[in-house]
């Protein structure tokens, strides 16, 4: 064999040797992080919570959970797993006239670092004061749930608008995360303000969540039965 080329294979050699020991170890030695998602539930429980490695180039372990607030239920997405990225702690509440949110988020960059549960404070209601206090005679379906059957007339709430909330408001959201965690639609049917009635709208910067809405309102008892569409 020419020298070249065997000096030229020893090398190819040696580097996929030590490409495949590092993969090797990244793979079995990377980070480990706590892994659970659940929805509509009480938060990640020992019950459904897992243990994960990290697929290179996932480089912090997540924590994150969502509130979503109407006049009278909440919604709530708890969220641990692998995720790319700084280290962070980061937390905003957004107060809108029919649905609030609050957000909480943290990455760490040890393994099994995001183990602690994060304990959002309870959101205050769409509406404060006694302005909201006294039944205002306008009556609503009401539902807060990623199942769009659960919206539907027959298996809705109903509930009686108060102060100034004299509306009917039905719409959708969709909330996204910025790691292993899909956009997830949820549904809302609620009282809302009078004179306001936020159609569109949306929440996109350079943060760990990303959320938009639409929605429509109306003036009649019960008004906002109709199906809701995905649009």
């Amino acid at each position: 064999m020419d020298p070249r080329a065997y000096f030229q294979h020893v090398v190819w050699a040696t580097v996929a040797s030590v490409s495949m020991i590092v993969f090797l170890f990244q793979v079995i030695g990377g980070l480990d992080c706590y892994s659970c998602t659940e929805e509509e539930g009480k938060g990640c429980s020992a019950k459904i919570i897992n243990v994960v490695n990290c697929a290179p180039p996932m480089n912090v372990c997540t924590d994150f959970v969502y509130v979503a607030n109407t006049a009278d239920l909440n919604l709530t997405i708890w969220k641990k797993g692998c995720g790319f990225g700084p280290t962070l702690e980061w937390n905003d509440e957004v107060l809108n006239e029919h649905l609030n949110h609050q957000i909480e988020a943290r990455s760490c960059n040890t393994s099994l670092c995001n183990k602690d549960v994060i304990n959002l404070p309870p959101l205050s209601p769409t509406g404060n004061g006694t302005d909201f206090e006294d039944p205002n005679g306008m009556e609503c379906y009401s539902c807060l749930s990623f199942s769009k059957d659960r919206c539907s007339p027959q298996n809705a709430r109903t509930i009686k608008c108060t102060g100034y909330m004299s509306q009917c408001y039905e719409g959708n959201e969709t909330v996204s995360i910025k790691s292993d965690y899909p956009p997830q639609t949820f549904y809302i049917k609620s009282c809302a303000k009078d004179g306001v009635c936020f159609i569109n709208y949306s929440y996109q910067d350079d943060q760990p969540v990303t959320y938009e809405g639409y929605g429509s309102c109306c003036n009649e008892k019960f008004c906002n039965g109709r199906d809701l569409t995905d649009s």
